[in-house]
């Protein structure tokens, strides 16, 4: 009998079992909320170091999925080739333009060595020294003149062993880099085969409808498309003015100067000025007054123009921001991450659009319909 008794529950004792207060959530609920913020904290320090590749390999994935897409159905779903064709495409047209720079660097260079070696096994070294216009002849007789001086002070102050560390840190640099665009090639190859599993997973999770999810995605398509193609559109236009500029001044190998221009163009602000300003300072040094000032000038306004007129007013895209506001976006967001900012600004700044419109329509009650329930689920399942 007092076993019975002892085994009755609270509820039939009469007792009742404590609840919650209202707007609390239960422990347990508590308890997993907190877990779960603890893994996300430990997973985003994971993957802090990479975040620059991830981003552009999400950035790269997004603007190509089209492409990925109608090659997939050509090649009757294989999924996996039609990621491994547009990453090896992206690989190109990524290393082709560096290639063609480099060898063009190479050749112009083996150029002048052959042409100085063959100038002075013919006239002899001061004959070189004499050919150089005044103005520079004089300045390269001082450098030769203080050049056994300036080496034993340099010596003698330890800076071989700074040169080699610097030397060292540039090498450092250098394959930091290296990795990240591996790990970036590699995150774009994941992100375009599995990219349906991931939108799927994301409408699941997201506590969000899956209208609204799928309109976040689109967003970021487009934004994606919109960034990297005002990036390069707005590129190969600077470029283009400064190869202008170039054989207007008669600047030599003018293609190879244009071509240099075209990669440092990606850092808005200072990335044409420099390639520009170094090629009018040695125009100034070789005695061509004039076309330097015009190059110069003709680097400040026209070419600058561009970056800080036509970036702005691509980049803002669909979101009919002013121009102005997408700017500060890129400059400030560059002032923040560096490189990386050129991106990243414009992205920042569709994300709160959007965010702020999806506000909007949920304050207002605007609720999808359950046709485009469906059709969002389907659409992010492809």
């Amino acid at each position: 009998m007092s076993r019975a008794v002892k085994s009755q529950s609270p509820q039939a004792a009469g007792e009742t079992s404590p609840q919650p207060a209202a707007g609390v959530p239960p422990p347990n609920r508590r308890f997993a909320f907190w877990c779960l913020f603890a893994a996300m904290l430990i997973w985003g320090a994971t993957l802090f170091p990479f975040w620059k590749p991830l981003l552009m390999a999400s950035l790269l994935a997004a603007a190509v999925s089209g492409i990925h897409e109608r090659i997939c159905q050509a090649l009757r779903g294989r999924r996996w080739i039609a990621a491994a064709v547009v990453t090896l495409a992206v690989n190109i047209l990524i290393l082709l333009p560096i290639a063609g720079l480099v060898a063009m660097a190479v050749s112009q260079f083996d150029e002048v060595i052959a042409l100085v070696q063959t100038f002075i096994a013919e006239r002899g070294y001061q004959s070189l020294v004499e050919a150089l216009p005044e103005a520079l002849r004089t300045r390269v007789e001082e450098f030769i003149a203080t050049l056994p001086t300036t080496l034993s002070s340099l010596a003698s102050k330890g800076v071989t062993a700074s040169v080699a560390r610097q030397a060292v840190g540039g090498l450092t640099v250098m394959g930091s880099l290296l990795t990240q665009f591996v790990l970036m090639i590699v995150a774009l190859y994941f992100l375009l085969m599995d990219g349906p599993r991931l939108r799927g997973w994301m409408v699941q999770v997201l506590p969000l409808h899956p209208t609204r999810t799928g309109a976040i995605v689109q967003r970021f398509r487009e934004t994606s498309r919109t960034i990297l193609g005002a990036n390069l559109l707005t590129s190969i236009i600077q470029a283009s003015i400064a190869t202008v500029g170039y054989l207007i001044a008669g600047v030599p190998q003018a293609l190879f100067f244009g071509l240099l221009t075209f990669f440092t163009s990606f850092f808005p602000g200072i990335g044409t000025a420099i390639v520009s300003l170094p090629v009018a300072a040695g125009m100034a040094l070789a005695g061509h007054l004039y076309a330097a000032v015009f190059l110069a000038v003709w680097s400040m306004v026209a070419v600058g123009l561009v970056d800080n007129v036509v970036r702005p007013y691509l980049a803002r895209g669909n979101t009919h921001s002013h121009g102005a506001v997408v700017l500060f976006a890129i400059l400030g967001s560059i002032s923040l991450f560096g490189a990386i900012g050129l991106v990243l600004g414009p992205l920042a700044l569709s994300a709160f659009l959007t965010m702020l419109d999806l506000w909007q329509r949920i304050s207002a009650g605007d609720l999808p319909s359950e046709a485009q329930t469906d059709s969002a689920v389907v659409a992010a399942r492809r």
